[in-house]
């Protein structure tokens, strides 16, 4: 049996108010983290809204991911992507985002997801 410790990818592609489950996708991050495993998040498509300012008509739990995206440096997930194409579409740029991020070209990401043993879709 390997001792390798396995690495996490997981995409956020639904934005607020789209039903996803990101909260428990969330929860899910920040407990593999806390048993330092390597973990990346790739925000893109509606996700990318997560990383806005909130709205002041925020819901509960809107205001509750936004602040578990915010404790992702805490637990020291390794990195947090966007897609560049994603915040382009939507007239962001990495200034609009609350958390520091790499932005790459989404093109890019399948790579990334090659990389990890561990693959989640929220």
């Amino acid at each position: 049996m390997s001792n390798a410790v396995p690495s996490f990818f997981f995409m956020v592609r639904n934005g607020p108010g789209a039903g996803s489950t990101l909260a428990e996708t969330l929860d899910m991050i920040l407990t593999i983290a806390a048993f330092d495993h390597c973990i990346r998040v790739a925000f893109i498509d509606e996700g990318v809204r997560y990383l806005t300012a909130m709205s002041a008509s925020a819901s509960e739990r809107e205001e509750r991911v936004r602040g578990m995206i915010a404790a992702l440096d805490l637990y020291e997930v390794r990195e947090v992507i966007v897609g560049l194409e994603s915040l382009q579409a939507r007239g962001l740029d990495d200034a609009d985002l609350r958390i520091a991020v790499t932005v790459v070209p989404e093109a890019m990401i399948a790579g990334l997801i090659a990389e990890h043993e561990r693959i989640q879709i929220a």
